[in-house]
């Protein structure tokens, strides 16, 4: 699985599957934390949701 870069460190792992972006992260994020990586998701593919589990 891809990693998830974040503040230059790895926080996570990413899959994708259509328009489902489910993110595993090894760390509590903070919701900010979460919005960034949602915005960033979103410049790369448009209409994509965000999932954390």
């Amino acid at each position: 699985m891809p990693p998830v870069l974040l503040h230059g460190r790895v926080v996570g792992k990413w899959k994708r599957s259509g328009k489902k972006l489910t993110v595993t992260a090894f760390e509590a994020l903070s919701t900010s934390d979460k919005d960034m990586l949602a915005q960033g998701a979103e410049k790369l593919w448009s209409g994509v949701k965000l999932e954390f589990p």
